[in-house]
């Protein structure tokens, strides 16, 4: 299997993914497979084509079909099945497989309000180390809940090494990328989405720079470190609602019941 090649799809159509999205840009773009760790690390990267990329791919590539990807994470990427919001809501895990040349087999075990210290006393992450395995991908998106340092079960501090066992890095690197290593399955990272800000400043802890450190940039930095796939999607997010504005960015998060039906 090529394993770069349905690589650089993955990192692809998780660059174009907004999380807790309800509308979807269904824009196609294209990217050939590098030689070199794959990463997607702003809107300009991953708009990037070459007239190559699709004769890239030889018949030696495995189907996206026999392909199993696992997503951890937190709300924005997990699956909601409730009635409280006027549109549903949609982490983006659950809508990778439409961008996506063919479907993918797709196991999302992200859960809202998760870290990646609280998601390990979780039933999904006894599935995943039990059903991950060879040829597997797992995507790996935390942050938004490690950074609240009021809450001891969720909190790791960005600040510190990979070796320590309080850090952010030391928990992304210690339980999902070296379970995925060790498994024969690819690890992707990707950093976490920005705050929605109706003042269109993502700066702060908008995107997630705190007293405890630089979350994004903690996970590029871990990716860089160990030479693991990664997508910086605090940058993609930050870029793409900078663009739009507040008053249309914000319709690609959640909006409750009570909104008028005649409003976008």
């Amino acid at each position: 299997m090529n394993r770069k090649n349905i690589n650089s799809l993955f990192l692809l159509s998780i660059g174009l993914v907004v999380a807790g999205c309800t509308q979807v840009s269904t824009s196609s773009q294209s990217t050939s497979p590098s030689s070199s760790s794959s990463v997607v690390s702003s809107s300009s990267s991953a708009s990037s084509s070459s007239s190559s990329s699709s004769s890239s791919s030889s018949s030696s590539v495995e189907p996206l079909s026999n392909t199993d990807l696992f997503i951890v994470g937190d709300s924005t990427l997990c699956s909601f099945d409730d009635s409280t919001y006027f549109y549903p809501r949609y982490g983006y895990g659950t809508k990778i497989n439409e961008y996506l040349k063919e479907e993918a087999n797709i196991v999302n075990l992200a859960l809202s309000g998760r870290s990646s210290k609280s998601f390990l006393s979780e039933s999904n992450y006894t599935k995943l180390k039990t059903d991950l395995g060879e040829g597997d991908y797992l995507l790996i998106a935390f942050g938004h809940n490690d950074e609240k340092n009021d809450d001891a079960s969720r909190f790791t501090d960005a600040t510190k090494p990979t070796g320590d066992n309080t850090s952010f890095k030391y928990h992304l690197y210690e339980h999902y990328v070296k379970l995925a290593i060790e498994k024969g399955a690819t690890p992707i990272l990707c950093s976490p989405i920005v705050r929605l800000s109706n003042k269109d400043d993502y700066s702060g802890n908008n995107a997630h720079i705190t007293n405890n450190g630089d979350y994004g940039k903690a996970v590029i930095d871990l990716a860089i470190e160990k030479n693991i796939d990664y997508v910086d999607m605090t940058t993609l997010t930050k870029e793409l609602y900078t663009d739009l504005g507040y008053e249309e960015a914000k319709y690609l998060h959640a909006v409750t019941a009570g909104k008028s039906a005649t409003e976008p």
